[in-house]
């Protein structure tokens, strides 16, 4: 394991078209409370995992609350925070001063999310570009996730951020997952397959707001699906939720299907765990 990823809120400021999370707004604004943090913050350390990553929905639609946690926390100066954000807040004339309080409080890494449908809601030059320019200027680590359709319109993004900044920034290319947004609007999913591994996300504990514990940050932490269901960090220990990532049968599936042509991440493998929830359910008595 790698990192632990905070579902930290399903609030954000802009609503994408191809947002697979879209559904979890429809319980009301949700943000992670302290004592889900400090839960997350040991298992990190007795697991000895060094790297924490702030995901959302938007986590700096709620800074304030999101310092403040940290700053009640007692954690090991070898644990860093990457934020992951649509960099809304690029604009602001206060990001170097927001910038400068995550990086006191062992954020070191931004992951920003920016592409045709992000653009839509947070431009590119107001935002994005000079939050990434402020980051730099503090040594902060800066990764850009850009995610395509089968109409490949992000290319132009992906080629104007390289132009920019070369090798100072790390850019992703991600495929759009067709569920939540993604599925009601009809967006048409790529068959682009990653060279690599079907998926580099599942075998990372994920923990929601609520304390839900997942196999992977993707769409089944929205939809619930029970093979990727690990416990709830607030009633689980710290041993069962090892001892269920270590047994978890998405894990061991996904290694045997990598690079299998004409698939998508995510619905090849919800495909394959909702048939593993099916054989369950006809062996119970």
């Amino acid at each position: 394991m790698r990192e632990i990823i905070l579902f930290y809120t399903n609030d954000c400021n802009a609503e994408c078209p191809h947002c697979f999370i879209s559904p979890l707004k429809k319980v009301g604004i949700r943000i992670m409370p302290t004592n889900i943090c400090s839960l997350a913050l040991q298992y990190a350390a007795y697991s000895h995992i060094h790297r924490i990553v702030f995901s959302g929905g938007e986590p700096m639609c709620h800074f304030t609350s999101l310092i403040s946690s940290l700053q009640e926390l007692n954690y090991d100066d070898n644990i860093k925070f990457s934020l992951c954000t649509n960099g809304f807040w690029g604009s602001d004339i206060d990001v170097s001063e927001r910038l400068t309080a995550l990086r006191d409080n062992n954020f070191d890494t931004l992951i920003i999310s920016t592409d045709s449908y992000h653009q839509h809601f947070i431009s590119l030059d107001q935002s994005v570009i000079p939050l990434i320019k402020e980051a730099l200027s503090l040594c902060l680590q800066v990764k850009v996730i850009v995610s395509f359709d089968k109409n490949n319109k992000q290319f132009a993004t992906v080629s104007r951020l390289r132009k920019m900044f070369q090798d100072r920034i790390d850019i992703k290319l991600r495929p759009v997952s067709p569920f939540g947004s993604a599925k009601i609007n009809g967006i048409e999913i790529s068959s682009l397959v990653q060279q690599s591994k079907l998926c580099n996300n599942a075998g990372n504990l994920c923990v929601r707001y609520d304390g839900e514990c997942f196999i992977c940050c993707g769409p089944p932490i929205v939809y619930e699906y029970k093979p990727y269901q690990l416990g709830n960090i607030l009633t689980t220990s710290i041993n069962g939720l090892t001892d269920n990532i270590i047994h978890n049968e998405i894990c061991s599936y996904l290694p045997s299907v990598s690079n299998r042509e004409g698939s998508t991440l995510c619905a090849e493998c919800i495909t394959h765990a909702k048939e593993l929830d099916s054989m369950k359910k006809e062996e119970d008595p």
